[in-house]
């Protein structure tokens, strides 16, 4: 019996529902001193407040506009959540430029400037550094690759085993093993860029040492056969640590995406399992074998619907979105896999072994979709920015890294009005710091004198 045509179609479709789970990012809260800010007098620290747990990343810096750097020891977290940039102290009257840089709690580096002035009466500052690179790079989607084909490989493999109970043994040892190897090189890798100290570190440590543990059974298999079911049954967990690492934990998101992540890894495993099961192992029950890859892919596309329903806001982030586009490019290499398949479809060791060969193209795609921002995160930043756009008073100034708007207000009198001075990120245009200035007018009705003038200049 042949495994259905509708397997690999449904896997396409699935694909193109199924964003992958993906690693997610700290995004900045507030920073003190604010970008653009004039001040008085000299701070003796920048701090940076995120919105998820953080570690101090390579590159922080801070120096004096065309001079020498201003730092006065290494960056540090503060509360899990505050990087602290300490700074020299008394500095003089001029610009600064502070490079801020962490990694975030599930494995991203993040990294902004910002530029502050001292001396008053100054022109808002211009920053003179850049940020840090924060892309998915050759060396991180690399390792991701070993990690997630060590993973589907040493899983799917497991599942063929219990569900296709193929009579030909010798080589499963093998291939668990060797899987289980690849999944361990990919989780050192990551360590060693993320730290132990993040979640997405912990997980990838814990995930390391069950793939070693893994290995270690598929090679004593090779010479006792009792080792097998062991080795395959501690491989089976390692379907967690993706999901545990990822996204799917992200502070605000419900608790669903980790039982549908996870789901999804165990689902695209089943598929994989399956396709190398039919290249290198012989005797397989096909009727069991094309059961497990109909399940597989049925359940990767309803975990993949959920999942896409929380990283994108809309199907138009498939297109604006370097997330979204990632997704299309996934979805093309199966489309693709669909089209040879189909032209094999009489031969099934041969199709499956040029599905598998496309399958490792898509982790590539994979490896570096984990990397990016999903939709979810850069759809507030740009609404903020269309907004400000659209709404932004004509009464006000601003310059490079600084917004500032002067709105005249009073809820309880129109007489008296107050003047509210916002800065805004120039980068999501969120507002960061707001102060207000407004004339007196408490005790009105008995004391006349403390309330004179009732009227204000707007600040310069």
């Amino acid at each position: 019996m042949r495994i259905p045509r509708t397997v690999l179609a449904s896997a396409a479709l699935a694909a193109l529902l199924a964003p992958a789970a993906a690693w997610g990012h700290a995004s900045v809260v507030r920073t003190e001193p604010a970008d653009g800010a004039v001040l008085a007098r000299s701070p003796a620290r920048v701090l940076v407040v995120f919105d998820d747990v953080v570690r101090a990343g390579p590159g922080n810096a801070a120096i004096r506009n065309g001079g020498a750097s201003v730092l006065a020891g290494g960056a540090h977290v503060l509360g899990a959540k505050t990087l602290v940039i300490p700074l020299r102290r008394g500095l003089a009257d001029g610009d600064y430029s502070v490079r801020w840089s962490v990694v975030s709690d599930d494995g991203h580096l993040e990294s902004g400037v910002l530029a502050f002035a001292v001396g008053v009466g100054r022109a808002p500052p211009v920053a003179g550094l850049s940020p840090q690179t924060t892309g998915p790079t050759a060396d991180s989607v690399g390792a991701r690759w070993l990690l997630f084909a060590g993973v589907l490989g040493a899983v799917g493999i497991a599942l063929f085993t219990f569900v296709a109970r193929p009579r030909e043994q010798e080589r499963i040892p093998i291939v668990v093993s060797t899987a289980a190897v690849l999944a361990a090189l990919g989780a050192a890798q990551e360590i060693h860029r993320v730290g132990l100290s993040t979640r997405d570190g912990k997980a990838l440590g814990v995930g390391f040492v069950v793939a070693l543990v893994a290995a270690s059974l598929g090679a004593a298999a090779t010479l006792d056969r009792r080792a097998l079911r062991p080795a395959l049954v501690v491989a089976l967990p390692l379907a967690v640590v993706p999901s545990l690492a990822g996204h799917a934990l992200d502070p605000g998101l419900a608790r669903v995406n980790v039982v549908a992540d996870v789901l999804h890894v165990l689902s695209a495993a089943g598929w994989i399992g399956v396709l190398v099961g039919l290249v290198a192992i012989r005797g397989a029950e096909l009727r069991r074998a094309g059961a497990l890859a109909l399940v597989s892919v049925a359940v990767l596309g309803v975990t993949g619907v959920t999942r896409a329903s929380f990283e994108l806001t809309g199907p138009a982030q498939l297109w604006q979105t370097a997330y979204g586009r990632a997704l299309l490019v996934k979805a093309g290499l199966l489309l693709g896999a669909l089209a040879l398949g189909l032209l094999l479809r009489r031969r099934a060791q041969q199709r499956a072994g040029v599905e598998l060969a496309v399958a490792a193209a898509l982790l590539v795609a994979v490896s570096v979709l984990v990397g990016l921002r999903p939709g979810r995160n850069v759809a507030p930043a740009r609404s903020v920015a269309q907004a400000s756009q659209h709404s932004r008073p004509p009464l006000g100034r601003g310059g490079a890294g600084r917004t500032v708007d002067r709105v005249g207000a009073d809820a309880a009198d129109p007489a008296i009005p107050a003047y509210f001075t916002v800065t805004l990120d120039r980068h999501t245009l969120l507002p960061r710091v707001l102060h207000m200035t407004a004339s007196a007018h408490f005790m009105t009705e008995t004391y006349l004198g403390f309330n004179e003038p009732r009227a204000i200049r707007p600040p310069r």
